[in-house]
């Protein structure tokens, strides 16, 4: 059996256990423990269409099975939880297709409200929408930006997680601190200290305010966060479109990222705006420096219970002292409807693509099916 009939059988396998859960809907996540261990699992099926055009490479016109998740919360006792979380997909032209992989495997450990302890495999803390849960994301992907300039991001297998131990807590009653040290490999990609130290702090400002002629409260969050990390060889090609492999595919120097983001959140309303900004400089090359940036603005409303809409523009730059057609801006238009109270959902998005140099037909629309097998958000 080839590739894509294993793909093939893969999804049948899927639509099966998809329609033999879809009564009742509203089924109870299993509990061993109980209040004490939560399990959950869902997965996004999803139509993709982009505008053909001469210049593509690839004419994406196919179903995918962009993603199938299994997670489990255990709280040992007061103060230690245990949290997993493996992933599955197929047919995304993806290196990572057909294969399950090990994304979340850490403790946490609670001295207090200020101080705390998370050791394991997870996400960097860095970045506000990289830590939007794809399950409530209202559209169909992260901007470009968050992908490619976080730290892990588009790194080998590593799902934008990597191996380490995270002190956190809140301090005052509006901020809190995060502050990581890990591998810099990348989770999946094997333990090496060749890249070792990735330092990651970030620190968030939130509180609720109080608009009078707006009549309801309003949460405002703002977060910075930085990164260094030195390395003795990643590679950086998948994260710098257009770049010379040469130089980034055995990268050697250190990288330094900075996230600014803001969210304003009232009720079914949101907006928010995320800047990031990289740098990475040369180890004995013949260019020392190239910097990277990119932004989002976005804008979701809920319209009713069932009806939410989003708006989203973003920039992404690769190398900032080239302008090529790595260069993107893309509008994202999309509608969400919520077809019961599990959270289970049908999001449309079209995506407008623009390149500043060499513009092609890319276009993009988007429908994907969000289904909670148990579980729920």
């Amino acid at each position: 059996m080839n590739r894509k009939e294993r793909s093939v059988q893969r999804l049948l396998i899927l639509f099966f256990i998809f329609f033999s859960n879809i009564f009742p809907v509203a089924a109870k996540p299993p509990s061993f423990l109980p209040g004490k261990f939560q399990c959950k699992s869902y997965f996004h099926l999803r139509y993709s269409f982009i505008e053909n055009d001469v210049k593509n490479k690839i004419s994406e016109d196919h179903w995918s099975l962009r993603r199938f998740k299994l997670a489990a919360d255990w709280q040992i006792n007061q103060k230690v939880t245990f949290y997993a979380q493996a992933t599955y997909k197929t047919n995304n032209y993806s290196a990572t297709d057909d294969e399950f992989f090990l994304e979340h495997a850490y403790f946490k450990y609670s001295f207090g409200k200020s101080l705390n302890l998370k050791i394991g495999q997870f996400k960097p803390p860095f970045g506000w929408e990289r830590f939007q849960a794809d399950s409530r994301l209202p559209t169909t992907e992260r901007s470009q930006a968050i992908n490619r300039l976080i730290p892990n991001g588009s790194l080998g297998e590593s799902f934008v997680r990597d191996y380490g131990a995270q002190f956190f807590g809140k301090v005052a009653s509006f901020f809190q601190y995060e502050f990581a040290l890990m591998t810099g490999n990348g989770a999946n990609n094997g333990f090496a200290d060749k890249n070792f130290p990735l330092v990651v702090a970030r620190l968030s400002y939130k509180r609720n305010l109080n608009f009078p002629a707006w009549r309801k409260k309003v949460q405002f969050l703002s977060q910075f966060a930085c990164s260094y990390r030195q390395n003795g060889d990643n590679n950086f090609v998948k994260q710098l479109p257009g770049c010379d492999k040469s130089y980034f595919q055995h990268f050697a120097g250190n990288d330094r990222r900075k996230d600014y983001a803001v969210a304003l959140t009232s009720g079914g309303t949101q907006l928010a705006a995320e800047y990031l900004s990289a740098v990475f400089l040369f180890d004995g090359a013949e260019i020392a420096t190239v910097r990277a940036s990119g932004w989002f603005c976005q804008y979701s409303q809920f319209l009713t219970d069932r009806w939410q809409c989003v708006l989203r523009y973003e920039h992404f730059d690769p190398n900032r002292s080239i302008k090529n057609s790595h260069d993107l801006s893309w509008l994202t238009i999309g509608v969400d409807y919520y077809f019961n109270n599990k959270w289970n959902r049908i999001l449309l998005n079209y995506v407008h693509k623009i390149e500043a140099a060499d513009e092609m037909k890319n276009d993009e629309f988007v429908v994907q099916l969000q289904y909670f097998l148990f579980g729920s958000r």
